[in-house]
């Protein structure tokens, strides 16, 4: 009876329409392309300070030197720093920077996946006792990683545009029923935003290159580009919650 009154007065109050722009996406939009502003003014700023100094062609010419060693270190690196949630734009914009767009893309998607599959196996076979504790404590986790429960690869892609970061998301993966097959195949997705990230790094060190200024129009080409990639995600980010709330509600109301 409690289940029913409280979803009359849901039904009565006024929700906003699908595909309308509330207040909260557009501040979410807001946040998320001014935060990537920031991030892209700070690496431009760093590549122009070591190209005036002199560092980034002696760094150049250490990595050709050591070319096999430097891919291993930052490889290894990478994966440590992405499994422990460090954010994927600075890695992949530190790619480029060393190791250029093709390989740093190479890198970055090579360290993507691995560092997936290490917290996948080590949350499920190592570390599941303490991640239930800690999944627990999370209200805002609970509920997807119940939807997560039997479902097929279509749906585990679409998820992984949640705007977690990819750490919590193998996680939740590793917790809940999800078999190997069905989580590498949800890679895939990831592999676009993993490329992002490097030419994130490169986008940044063009501007910091050119002669023109920061402002000039192929930079805000490149940053607008950029912003449009930022907004789909979180727009569809905002789909996948909804699907996933809608996922959750479906077991309660048959229950009672």
């Amino acid at each position: 009876m409690i289940v029913l009154r409280r979803s009359k007065m849901n039904a009565s109050e006024p929700h906003p329409k699908r595909g309308r722009l509330t207040s909260n996406s557009v501040m979410s939009y807001f946040k998320q392309i001014m935060a990537m502003a920031l991030l892209f003014l700070f690496i431009a700023l760093l590549v122009h300070v070591l190209d005036r100094q002199g560092f980034s062609r002696l760094l150049t010419t250490w990595i050709a030197a050591r070319r096999q060693w430097a891919f291993l270190f930052f490889l290894l690196s990478a994966v440590v720093l992405y499994s422990a949630a460090f954010p994927g734009n600075i890695l992949g914009a530190v790619a480029y920077v060393l190791f250029g767009f093709r390989d740093g893309v190479l890198l970055m998607c090579t360290a993507g996946i691995l560092s997936s599959f290490l917290v996948f196996l080590l949350v499920r076979f190592a570390l599941n006792s303490p991640f239930q504790k800690w999944l627990s404590r999370q209200p805002t986790l609970q509920p997807m990683a119940t939807a997560l429960q039997n479902r097929g690869v279509l749906f585990y892609c679409l998820f992984r545009i949640s705007p977690f970061h990819a750490a919590f998301i193998n996680a939740l993966f590793a917790l809940t029923s999800v078999d190997l097959r069905k989580f590498s195949l949800s890679l895939c997705t990831m592999l676009p935003q993993w490329g992002l990230y490097v030419y994130f790094g490169y986008a940044a060190a063009q501007a910091a290159a050119s002669s023109t200024g920061l402002l000039s129009m192929p930079n805000l080409l490149r940053f607008a580009s950029i912003a449009i990639f930022i907004v789909v995600i979180v727009y569809v980010s905002r789909l996948v919650q909804k699907v996933l709330q809608e996922s959750t509600a479906r077991p309660d109301a048959g229950g009672s």
